[in-house]
Formats: structure tokens, C-alpha cells, sequence
């Protein structure tokens, strides 16, 4: 079975020496700048937003992924942005952007499923406690 190594977006390339994007000291799960793309989910209330930029030799589209709340660590570390830049669409800053987005699609989807049959318990014992008060 062979592994997929991957890249860590959005940071500087590492010096010699330093721990690569899937080693376990560099994944903890509190570790906010810590992240590959095999683990990644975009925050809630976030989406992907496509922007124009005027260059010298023509216009570009670039892509940015957004969120409600500040949740992307900032190049200094000294914050959190509520914009993420991910450059030209195909690149992997885009590409990891579009899995997370993804992947909180599915998240949000198993929650309304959980919350439906949550609802439908509760609805199945109510009846059932009136059937038996009756």
C-alpha cells in the first residue's frame, strides 16, 4: 500500500532538520499551524471566493477561502484572518481549500442527519407516552 505524502500549505518552505507536514509531532490536535491535507476541514460559515487582480500584463483570477469568524493564522503568527489566500485556481493552497470544503460539507450533512433522527426519537416517545397514558 503506498502513502501520499503531502505538502503543507500556506507556510513557509521548511529548513533542513525541521519536522515534515505528517509527523507526529507537528499534527497535535491543538496545534492550529500544524495541518496536512489529510486531515484538514474548512471552518463553519466559510466559502471560496474568486477575486480580480489588474497586473502588468493583464488580469488574473486568484481565490481566497473566507470565514465568518477569524480562523486562519496570520504569516506572523501574532493573529487569526478571516481570509486565507490560495493563489490561482489548481493550486495546492486551492486544491486542499476545495477537499476541506468538502470534507464540511459531509460534516454538516451527517449533523442534520443526526439531528433528524434525534427528532424522529423524540417524536416516536412522545407518542409512545401518550399510547400508554391513553
Amino acid at each position: 500500500m503506498r502513502v501520499r505524502q503531502s505538502l503543507q500549505v500556506g507556510k513557509p518552505a521548511q529548513r533542513a532538520g525541521s519536522q515534515n507536514a505528517l509527523s507526529p509531532k507537528s499534527t497535535s490536535p491543538g496545534d492550529r499551524n500544524s495541518y496536512n491535507f489529510l486531515a484538514r476541514v474548512a471552518p463553519p460559515n466559510s466559502w471560496i471566493v474568486r477575486y480580480q487582480v489588474k497586473g502588468k500584463y493583464g488580469i488574473y483570477w486568484y481565490y481566497k477561502l473566507q470565514s465568518e469568524q477569524p480562523e486562519f493564522p496570520t504569516k506572523d503568527n501574532r493573529g487569526k484572518s478571516r481570509y486565507k489566500h490560495l493563489g490561482k485556481a489548481g493550486s495546492p493552497a486551492y486544491n486542499e481549500a476545495i477537499t476541506s470544503m468538502v470534507r464540511r460539507a459531509k460534516i454538516d450533512a451527517l449533523s442534520r442527519v443526526i439531528n433528524t433522527i434525534k427528532q424522529g426519537w423524540i417524536d416516536l416517545y412522545d407518542e409512545t407516552e401518550k399510547n400508554q397514558n391513553n
